[in-house]
């Protein structure tokens, strides 16, 4: 299989990809807005995914910022509502858009998420450097250990199909590297 050329053009930043999913909760209110925007949110990460692991792109913090993200932030009632401004909207965290998003980065990449958090651990990032909610860990492989327990928590939970899913395949990719 080719490797797929490199592009010199940030898509990304020039539509406004860089956004969060509270954030275009925010902008996008109405069910059917919401729902059209996590689909090219999705679809954006999903295509991210792919070019990090077609090494087109880098594995950088801010992916890893968002599984830990996602996936360690205690949720409560403040990500259920609409934020009250891009600030609040910035650390939100939507299930329905967090959970498939890492689940894309899990599919394509487990194995260098795993190197990137077990392996080399994240002992060198600053307290800044972690989004609001991340855990303290002794190790990455306690990290990795709770990422495993919160997926299986969400696959079996009262969330909704779409994140039951995303949690479910992402367990599944986990697996496949060790």
């Amino acid at each position: 299989m080719g490797k797929i050329p490199v592009l010199r053009y940030d898509l990304a930043r020039e539509q406004g990809a860089d956004m969060r999913p509270g954030q275009i909760c925010r902008q996008y209110p109405g069910s059917t807005l919401v729902a059209l925007a996590r689909k090219l949110y999705l679809k954006m990460k999903d295509v991210e995914a792919q070019l990090v692991a077609n090494d087109v792109l880098t594995m950088n913090k801010a992916m890893i910022q968002l599984i830990i993200q996602a996936l360690e932030k205690e949720i409560d009632q403040s990500d259920e509502q609409l934020a009250p401004d891009e600030a609040t909207g910035y650390s939100q965290v939507k299930l329905d858009f967090h959970i498939p998003a890492a689940s894309y980065m899990f599919k394509y990449n487990a194995g260098a998420v795993h190197e990137q958090v077990v392996t080399k651990g994240l002992g060198d990032w600053t307290n800044r450097q972690l989004p609001d909610g991340a855990r303290d860990f002794q190790n990455g492989a306690e990290r990795w250990l709770f990422w495993r327990k919160r997926l299986e928590q969400l696959s079996q939970g009262t969330a909704d199909d779409m994140v039951k899913v995303a949690a479910q395949a992402s367990l599944e990719y986990m697996s496949s590297i060790l």
